[in-house]
């Protein structure tokens, strides 16, 4: 197996899964972070234990990565990684983001570090299912808009979305981003609504059209062997 190119805490299964599978899980995520300038700022929106934050500070020394993650115990293992790699670029924000700033209820069905699918506001999955458990804890939820300006981090080069059906809230809350064009690529998750992404990004002069979505080992296709409906898409200034 490929090593990987930082250090990272692996006590729970999913945290070794995360890390045997890193290479090949999301292959266009990689390759659209391995295109990133030296300098860039990434925001990692859905950090979990923070796997591609690390890949793009060992891949990008210079670069500043803000990882935004509400699971607290993520969220632990995500500082524990950054400290461990002594990575000085990557700052982990413990938030959720949204269309507005608040704090609000956070469901989360699994405990353990390196789990996904929490939910805001619902104690149910992105399919509408019931969690088994009900972890429930409360939350800031910040918006990319008022982020810039309320917290004065610097402006996104490039954003990563990938919040287990919650992506179209951070939209809603990154209108004045959006507008300016102030990014230049944007990865998100998306379920059966891809024409409402496609629809609101071409609007403001982005494109799909670029050697990311089209790679021969895109995620799409495991995913599609495997019954998932969800996939990648890669936004880039036209």
């Amino acid at each position: 197996m490929k090593p990987l190119p930082f250090k990272m805490k692996q006590d729970t299964e999913i945290e070794r899964w995360r890390a045997s599978s890193f290479w090949d899980k999301e292959p266009e995520t990689i390759a659209w972070i391995n295109s990133f300038g030296g300098e860039d700022v990434f925001y990692d929106i859905g950090s979990n234990i923070g796997v591609f934050a690390l890949y793009c500070a060992s891949r990008h020394p210079n670069s500043v990565i803000y990882a935004f993650e509400p699971h607290p115990v993520n969220y632990l293992s995500l500082v524990h990684n950054v400290e461990r790699n002594r990575f000085k670029n990557i700052r982990p924000i413990l938030s959720a983001i949204g269309s507005e700033l608040d704090i609000t209820d956070f469901f989360i069905p699994n405990e353990q570090a390196g789990a996904s699918g929490g939910q805001i506001e619902k104690n149910k999955d992105e399919n509408g299912n019931a969690f088994l458990t009900k972890l429930k804890i409360s939350i800031p939820i910040l918006t990319i808009d008022g982020i810039c300006e309320v917290l004065n981090l610097k402006k996104p080069t490039h954003i990563k979305i990938d919040i287990d059906g919650q992506e179209k809230s951070v939209l809603m809350g990154m209108g004045l981003m959006l507008k300016s064009r102030a990014f230049d690529s944007l990865l998100v998750e998306v379920n059966s609504d891809l024409e409402f992404w496609l629809g609101v990004f071409l609007r403001y002069g982005y494109t799909t059209n670029n050697a990311f979505n089209n790679a021969d080992n895109h995620s799409r296709f495991r995913r599609a062997k495997e019954g998932i409906k969800a996939e990648n898409i890669i936004f880039t200034r036209g």
